[in-house]
């Protein structure tokens, strides 16, 4: 060994030994100078509940391994594959994954929020563990609620770019404002997922897709309120709600009961000016959708963006009764549990740029106005070619009450009638005269010539009464 290596040693050796004594030697050398620690770098070992934060993992082929419960977080993956591997509750939050594959593997409560995928490919994988988080939306939008469950596979804030995932189960996952760039579902089962705020991207293949020769995508209940440029392909999306999306577009798929394709309206119950007490409950909610709305306690004004077309409910819990009111609603009072409960509703929430205000206030006992009825009228006129004479029969049938307007030897008939009854005109000619009425019914466009012999009046076709409507007819 050369000397000045021998030399180097000894001198370190017997540092450390004046170090550890703490003789007066080392306080010579410099009072609050201490050695540096010096300790391997340890390797993290893929494994079960292993804590590998930004670890690296570099072109490796990882199969039927378990390795649930660990944390990867900020982890750098490239080139690699997990076939057949448990990877279910890790965390790859803020992860980077570049040219890897999963294929066969259990992603069910992994956690993917920030992370950045680059040319991934999902294939057969399950990540379906977990609830909808619907227990996490349940007062005034909280998702600190006792009993509340999260998604079973979260991707929050995920920027996915070239990435393809296929015949894969991401049902009640969550990708709330993701960005999507080149990146497509096929196949997939995506029920209850959550896509609020995500951007699908601009070029070519986005959106996701079914396949025409395979069973039709599923995204029932899914939700893409406030997503940008989604583009779905035979796809069922049936309840899905779309409210604020914009450059939606869709092919062949399903979107029964979808809310939000009319655009959105608030809905806000608020105290009257000068009443001073506040109920113990206000909630507005749609009925018939999976989503609570939105449940105040003990406030004095409450608020809910609704989707317009949607069936609109309003319940205000008190201890006194109180009296609630707004356009377009009916409302009834009930008792429950000793508590006054009003509930309120609306059968089709309409657009509008300004909220729909409901207030509450002091309880009124006497009943609510009837709501005005509008009406239209139906006119009759029969002009005789013989002067004279009259129809002997002319009358105005209401098939939707039952009732009748009988003009019989007049010529004019006229009367009002409910928007949307279901009207029937009679006409019979002047028998002892020999002339039939001859004539048009309404929403007919062939004459019609009333049969004198037997004598049996004409019957017009029914019609819906939605404007006013006059019939001309001639006694010839």
């Amino acid at each position: 060994m050369p000397s000045f290596r021998i030399a180097a040693l000894s001198f370190l050796l017997v540092f450390a030994i004046m170090v550890t004594a703490g003789s007066a030697g080392a306080q010579a050398i410099g009072a609050g100078h201490h050695a540096p620690e010096l300790r391997a770098k340890k390797k993290c070992t893929l494994k079960k509940k292993a804590k590998c934060k930004k670890t690296t993992v570099s072109k490796q082929k990882i199969g039927k391994q378990n390795l649930s419960g660990s944390n990867l977080s900020g982890a750098v993956i490239t080139g690699s594959t997990f076939t057949g591997t448990n990877l279910r509750n890790v965390d790859l939050s803020n992860a980077k994954l570049t040219n890897v594959t999963f294929k066969n593997v259990d992603l069910g409560g992994v956690k993917l929020t920030g992370a950045t995928l680059v040319n991934v490919r999902f294939d057969h994988v399950d990540a379906s563990a977990g609830s909808s988080a619907r227990a996490c939306e349940f007062i005034s939008g909280s998702g600190n609620v006792d009993g509340c469950e999260l998604p079973g596979f979260v991707a929050d804030g995920v920027t996915i770019q070239d990435t393809f995932i296929t015949n894969s189960n991401f049902a009640r996952s969550s990708w709330k404002n993701a960005t999507f760039d080149n990146a497509m579902f096929v196949n997939c089962t995506l029920d209850d997922a959550y896509f609020d705020g995500a951007d699908f991207g601009m070029r070519d293949k986005i959106g996701i897709a079914g396949i025409l020769s395979r069973p039709q995508a599923n995204a029932q209940r899914a939700r893409f309120d406030n997503s940008k440029h989604l583009q779905l392909f035979h796809v069922n999306v049936e309840k899905g709600s779309f409210l604020g999306a914009t450059n939606f577009k869709h092919v062949d798929s399903t979107l029964t009961d979808a809310r939000g394709l009319q655009g959105s309206r608030t809905v806000t119950v608020s105290r009257t000016p000068g009443f001073s007490l506040e109920p113990i409950t206000i909630q507005i909610n749609e009925s018939g959708y999976w989503r609570i709305g939105n449940l105040c306690r003990y406030a004095i004004t409450c608020s809910y963006e609704a989707a317009v077309g949607s069936p609109i409910q309003i319940a205000v819990r008190s201890v006194i009764p109180f009296s609630v009111s707004g356009p377009g609603l009916t409302c009834t009072r009930s008792v429950v549990t000793k508590l006054s409960l009003t509930t309120c509703v609306v059968n089709s929430l309409p657009a509008g740029s300004d909220p729909l205000a409901v207030t509450f206030g002091p309880f009124d006992p006497s009943p609510p106005p009837a709501p005005a009825v509008v009406t239209k009228t139906v006119t009759v006129n029969i002009s005789p070619l013989v002067p004279g004479q009259t129809p002997d029969v002319l009358k105005i049938v209401n098939l939707t009450d039952n009732t009748s307007t009988v003009c019989n030897g007049a010529l004019t008939c006229m009367h009002a009638y409910p928007v949307n009854s279901s009207i029937q005109i009679l006409l019979g000619g002047n028998v002892a005269g020999g002339s039939p009425i001859v004539g048009t019914c309404p929403g007919e466009t062939l004459l019609f010539t009333s049969v004198m012999s037997p004598f049996e009046p004409y019957a017009c076709p029914a019609f819906t009464l939605t404007a006013d409507t006059t019939m001309n007819a001639d006694l010839s």
